[in-house]
């Protein structure tokens, strides 16, 4: 059964009506590590998301052998993470963004997609707020930020606040696919305006 909220759209609109046809689901977001290593290939993979058994393999090697800042080894787990998530080992991912956030509790990154995590193992509440977190310490891809906070508020039935976050996420980036396919899934149609208050009289 579809869902439906009230939206207010601007002053002019007096009401909508949105109906929901089908969920969004999260997006994970990659931080970029430079040079020819290891890592910026696991790196690659986790933005890609193309071959992900083959970065798995990158970012398992690139933390067993190699020297890096802790910064780097923090995206790297973050990378890894994204690659475990592609896969449905979102445990494991979520463990991945742990790590990273215990190397480097300021990497934004790590909250969003542990709140990515968390919202595919149906833990919204917990979800909604790391994304929170992660955007409010900064992240690399704004865009992706704030699609995944309309889907975490779509799923807890906030449609209107989804609505706009979908809509805010196109701004930041146009071409941004799935915030545009999520909006599809919105019909919004203006209320009928109230009947005039009865004019005083005797």
């Amino acid at each position: 059964m579809p869902h439906h909220a009230s939206l207010k759209l601007s002053a002019a609109a007096l009401g909508a009506a949105a109906c929901l046809l089908a969920g969004a689901v999260p997006a994970g977001a990659a931080v970029i590590v430079l040079g020819n290593s290891k890592a910026h290939l696991c790196y690659l993979a986790a933005k890609s998301g193309v071959d992900v058994r083959g970065g798995l393999k990158l970012c398992n090697e690139a933390l067993v052998e190699g020297e890096m800042p802790a910064r780097d080894i923090a995206a790297t787990h973050v990378n890894r993470g994204v690659l475990l998530d592609a896969v449905g080992r979102y445990d494991e991912a979520t463990e991945d963004y742990n790590r990273s956030i215990t190397l480097e509790p300021s990497l934004g990154d790590a909250y969003l997609n542990r709140g990515v995590a968390m919202i595919r193992l149906k833990r919204f509440d917990d979800g909604l707020a790391d994304i929170q977190k992660g955007m409010g310490l900064g992240i690399a891809e704004q865009a992706i930020g704030y699609y995944d906070l309309a889907v975490a508020e779509e799923d807890m039935g906030r449609f209107k606040e989804a609505y706009y976050d979908y809509k805010h996420a196109l701004t930041l980036e146009p071409g941004y696919t799935p915030a545009s396919e999520a909006l599809k899934h919105f019909v919004v149609t203006k209320s009928p305006a109230p009947p005039p208050a009865p004019s005083g009289g005797t």
